[in-house]
């Protein structure tokens, strides 16, 4: 079986152009409405994917889950299939004072959650399936 990318090349360069070229409301709301492109992308890779069924959870306030190292994580994006998580996603961009600080931090942060995630999923929070994607994207 093979995995449709939902034409990847196209709506990348559509959601760069947007984070760029977003409204002029100030920096933070220029940042979160120029994430919205790459969040359309993973969406329409979702339903391209035979998840056509999916909720696909991306309110304007992050969507917080069960924690294990600390009580709730707050995602950008959510995937539920029949009640299963198929994914979680956090967008996240390295645009601020100090480049190195700003990386430094979100290595370090999705480091913690991915390992968060997996003592999540050993304990069966979810439900027993397959592992769900996590995904960070910088």
């Amino acid at each position: 079986m093979s995995f449709d990318l939902a034409n990847y090349k196209v709506k990348a360069r559509f959601a760069i152009k947007r984070f760029w070229t977003g409204g002029k409301t100030g920096a933070r709301k220029n940042i979160a409405g120029g994430l919205d492109g790459f969040k359309d992308l993973v969406v329409d890779i979702v339903c391209a994917n035979g998840l056509t069924r999916a909720n696909v959870l991306s309110p304007d306030q992050p969507i917080t889950l069960p924690g294990h190292f600390s009580p709730t994580q707050p995602w950008d994006l959510v995937v539920v299939n029949e009640g299963r998580l198929i994914a979680a996603i956090k967008f996240e961009c390295l645009i601020g004072s100090s480049f190195t600080e700003t990386a430094n931090r979100l290595c370090y942060e999705a480091l913690g959650r991915a390992m968060d995630f997996q003592a999540i999923s050993r304990k069966a929070i979810f439900g027993v399936c397959k592992k769900p994607f996590v995904g960070y994207l910088v």
